[in-house]
């Protein structure tokens, strides 16, 4: 376990309302593993996460046991296409998560905070899913077209989450790594 450091209640009480939404989906194991050592330090850095959340929440290291898993996601899974759809219930479960209405600085800090864990968790999860498209062997141009249409309004969202944020650089990032993934969709994808 890595060293806890300490952390304002507030960021500690966003880190632990997003941690709670968020590891149980990460949680779920893919059907076919590619990779058995990956998959277990995967279920093992996810495992010590929920163990006590409030802990995970102090962790020095949280950014990086999130990206593991986040990573480890799209590369341990057997099946890119059920990597994708994990990937896209991962954000989906993210973007459904209430934040505060901040009518003090507190729950403004906290909303913030909550703001950050969810925006960082997001990006991650886009580019695992462009790693992941990245894999699929597409059988058809419909195929094409259905992942694309899939994908491209959800990196929209967290390029408008990060517009939002301020974010020029990661907005950026984005609409490279999507524009990339679209050209890379229609140049596999023709009939």
């Amino acid at each position: 376990m890595a060293v806890d450091i300490r952390v304002p209640t507030y960021a500690l009480d966003a880190s632990v309302d997003v941690l709670s939404v968020i590891l149980p989906e990460l949680d779920r194991a893919p059907a076919v593993s590619a990779d058995a050592a990956l998959e277990a330090n995967r279920r093992r850095v996810l495992a010590d996460l929920q163990a006590d959340l409030r802990a995970a929440a102090r962790r020095v290291d949280l950014d990086e046991a999130i990206a593991l898993i986040v990573d480890a996601t799209q590369r341990a899974s057997g099946d890119p296409r059920q990597a994708l759809q994990r990937l896209a219930r991962v954000i989906t479960k993210l973007r459904a998560i209430p934040l505060n209405t901040a009518a003090s600085i507190p729950e403004l800090r906290e909303t913030r905070s909550q703001e950050s864990l969810i925006h960082y968790i997001e990006v991650l999860s886009c580019a695992a899913m462009a790693r992941a498209l990245a894999r699929i062997d597409l059988t058809s141009h419909n195929e094409a077209t259905r992942l694309r249409q899939t994908i491209v309004p959800i990196f929209d969202g967290a390029i408008d989450r990060a517009s939002n944020a301020r974010a020029e650089d990661v907005v950026r990032s984005l609409r490279s790594l999507l524009a990339v993934v679209v050209r890379d969709l229609l140049e596999r994808g023709r009939p």
